[in-house]
């Protein structure tokens, strides 16, 4: 269903994989610390209508390394040149994460390259909050695991803790999404680097294709409150916003049949 290939961006070669070509071109982008991988929950659904490319960014998965160049917006000339070099037409991205404010920045800085954008619970506010504090402490504990050389085994132990209580598949997947990074994509957000040079007052309004804001619940580890949603949705000039109250931060993860529903329901409607 999917082949590995590798584009080969200015800075970095990007590992990526590539579903038949059964209709328009669908990027999706992952969170901080995962791989293209995360997406295999939604992929198969997503690949009966559309062509769709997963990413690995910068420093992830099988992706090349940058030296001190990690911050969000050094991921968006990544992202505008896969689109340019690999989909040949506009794309919709899916973005989780990380991958929702990059996709976000890549819609407004080459609106030609977008035809639509799920912006799924990006953090586009968390460092104006004390939340950040506790995602940098969690980040710091993530990058301490992935520095160490420790076997895999042992990686999986560290990262139980980080997982829900008695789930080994994910801790295991954790551990091989940490195994493959290069440890330093987790500086900017550890030493809140990433606040000067994103500014998402600037970047939503100057979107201008469709987007669907995708909110999880912010007292189970959401990355947006109720006030930081409505604020971004006010600034996207065609904004659908739909919150699942019973999910945090990893919806298509913990939630894939309402994420599917959800993107299903907006992209049937581009």
């Amino acid at each position: 269903m999917l082949t590995e290939k590798t584009f080969n961006a200015e800075a970095v070669a990007l590992n990526y994989a590539e579903g038949p070509a059964s209709g328009p071109p669908l990027v999706l982008i992952h969170g901080l610390t995962s791989r293209w991988q995360g997406w295999l929950t939604v992929i198969p659904d997503l690949v009966l209508r559309w062509h769709v490319f997963a990413v690995d960014l910068r420093g992830h998965g099988r992706s090349g390394r940058v030296e001190n160049a990690y911050r969000w917006v050094d991921h968006v000339p990544d992202v505008i040149e896969f689109i340019r070099g690999v989909t040949a037409e506009p794309a919709v991205l899916i973005g989780h994460s990380l991958g929702a404010v990059v996709s976000a920045k890549v819609a407004a800085d080459a609106p030609g390259v977008v035809r639509a954008a799920v912006l799924e619970d990006p953090p586009a506010y968390v460092n104006a909050r004390e939340a950040a504090t506790s995602f940098a402490i969690r980040f710091r504990a993530f990058r301490d695991i992935a520095r160490s050389g420790v076997s895999f085994n042992e990686m999986v132990e560290a990262v139980k803790p980080a997982t829900a209580e008695g789930d080994d598949a994910a801790a295991r997947d954790r551990a091989m999404s940490l195994s493959l990074i290069d440890p330093e994509v987790l500086t900017p957000s550890i030493e809140g680097a990433n606040a000067g040079s994103y500014d998402s007052d600037a970047i939503l309004p100057a979107i201008e294709a469709p987007v669907l804001l995708l909110q999880g619940n912010a007292d189970l580890g959401g990355a947006m409150n109720d006030e930081e949603a409505a604020r971004a949705k006010s600034l996207i000039r065609n904004c659908a916003h739909v919150q699942l109250r019973d999910v945090g931060h990893g919806i298509h993860r913990d939630r894939p049949m309402e994420f599917r529903r959800v993107v299903t329901d907006f992209l049937e409607s581009l």
